[in-house]
């Protein structure tokens, strides 16, 4: 299953790779970027998990030692490469097939035209493999990311190109979604066209959700629903099990046998019956079970999760093809100023990370009261934004319009001393107002934690209401 290489060139003396089966790793030292221009993947074989492993042991997304490199497939795999087939450049029966060698000259093309720099110095890290995985696709000129609806994902749909990371063990959906924040906040993204709302675990983050109907007393779903019959002439009401008598239909309350619905008696509603505790009730309640997980929680705990389409900037597009969204995105993306949205998304994510550690969200919220008791709103470019930005460099802060809030991820020991931290810097705050031209005003503060595992919806509606005692 290990590979054999070569290089070919192609009628414009671009030099081609061609590899059949697996690139090992000792193979891969003997290769260096000067040393071919282009991949063509020879290989086929009967399993597609193997075809996979061809194609990922020196996929220029996965193997960044390969570059932007362009990379072409055997014909013989046009079918059988499902989501990976998006990543590929083309098909063909040759490395040196007219199709192929349009294909690669347009690629170098679109790298010159676009300004795409070399990259030097980088780190590996998983934001350095995302950060080459969108460099990768605008060299193809592709600045859209259309989700997909997929039964394979974990929240239902999918971005092509970032399923074939995730896919891969490089990328997982809390860090692919904290940094599709992180773009939006930079301008390097923009939202262009909402496609549906979910809801995912509260734990995992999953969509992988069975809704089960049960009573509301004892949370069984051992529950069945009967017609509900009243007798017009003694005007009895009550389930139809009550009525039946050798099959047919006798009033448990007067006696008389109903023989004609309209007349005799009608049907107005259902009920459901309870077959474990035998409560009776109209409306069941209904409970998510997370097929991942096997967690149960009710509907109200589920987290909703908007589904947009997405497209890159002129900034952003600038921002990949230079160095700069490297040196940007390889500061902490957990971090900086965001709508409240992106903020709430932010926390949803960070208290869903599946690790071994029970870790604390330490959070502040600070709002402005006016000499009349109103509170003042804080727009965007509030001055005092930008103050508590600079106190808090390392936390996450949003504003709303009428508050400002941080949030940060701590350690169990760490969580106490962060609070006084948060403590002190707000009171530096309040000592401040002249500065912020607002010395008619007064500033209000909460500062709280919560563990990961108590987080919930409840909690982030609850955060924007200012308390009637301030």
């Amino acid at each position: 299953m290990f590979a054999t290489w070569k290089i070919v060139t192609n009628p414009n003396e671009r030099k081609i790779l061609v590899v059949n089966g697996v690139l090992s790793e000792e193979y891969k030292k003997e290769l260096h970027l000067k040393d071919y221009e282009a991949i063509f993947i020879e290989s086929f074989f009967e399993q597609a998990s193997q075809d996979y492993q061809a194609i990922f042991s020196i996929h220029p997304l996965l193997e960044r030692s390969a570059g932007l490199k362009p990379i072409f497939v055997t014909d013989k795999l046009r079918s059988k490469l499902g989501i990976f087939a998006t990543v590929i450049d083309g098909y063909a029966n040759s490395p040196t097939s007219p199709s192929v060698t349009n294909k690669i000259e347009k690629i170098y093309q679109n790298i010159q035209e676009m300004g795409i720099v070399h990259q030097v110095g980088w780190v590996d890290t998983k934001e350095a493999v995302l950060i080459h995985s969108f460099r990768f696709m605008i060299s193809r000129k592709k600045f859209k990311m259309t989700p997909l609806l997929s039964e394979g994902s974990t929240s239902g749909y999918i971005i092509p190109f970032m399923e074939v990371l995730e896919r891969a063990g490089i990328l997982d959906i809390s860090l692919r979604r904290l940094f599709q924040l992180k773009l939006i906040e930079l301008g390097y993204m923009r939202r262009t066209r909402f496609l549906n709302k979910v809801y995912l675990c509260p734990k995992c983050q999953h969509s992988h959700i069975l809704f089960v109907e049960v009573c509301p007393n004892c949370k069984t779903s051992d529950i069945q629903s009967q017609s509900v019959i009243h007798h017009f002439r003694c005007a009895n009401v009550s389930p139809e099990d009550t009525y039946m008598v050798d099959g047919m239909l006798k009033c448990p309350k007067c006696g008389k046998y109903l023989r004609h619905i309209g007349i005799d008696y009608d049907r107005p509603t259902d009920i459901y019956i309870c077959n474990s505790c035998t409560h009776h009730f109209i409306t069941p309640d209904m409970n998510a079970i997370c097929a991942r997980c096997k967690e149960t929680f009710n509907t109200a705990q589920l987290v909703p999760y908007d589904i947009y389409e997405f497209e890159l900037t002129v900034k952003g597009i600038h921002a990949f093809a230079s160095n700069e969204a490297y040196l940007t995105l390889q500061k902490d993306i957990e971090v900086g100023i965001s709508s409240y949205e992106n903020f709430a998304d932010s926390l949803r994510i960070l208290a869903s990370m599946n690790d071994a550690n029970d870790d604390y969200l330490v959070l502040g919220r600070l709002w402005i009261i006016g000499e009349n008791g109103a509170v003042l709103p804080i727009r965007s470019d509030h001055i005092i934004l930008q103050y508590v930005y600079m106190r808090f460099k390392n936390f996450k802060v949003a504003t709303d319009g009428k508050m400002i809030y941080i949030a940060q991820l701590v350690s169990i020991d760490e969580e106490k001393s962060q609070k006084a931290f948060v403590e002190r810097q707000f009171t530096a705050l309040q000592k401040e107002m002249i500065t912020f031209r607002l010395e008619h005003a007064s500033i209000r503060y909460e500062i709280f934690s919560v563990t990961k595992s108590d987080f919930n919806e409840q909690f982030i509606k609850e955060l924007k209401n200012i308390s009637p005692t301030y």
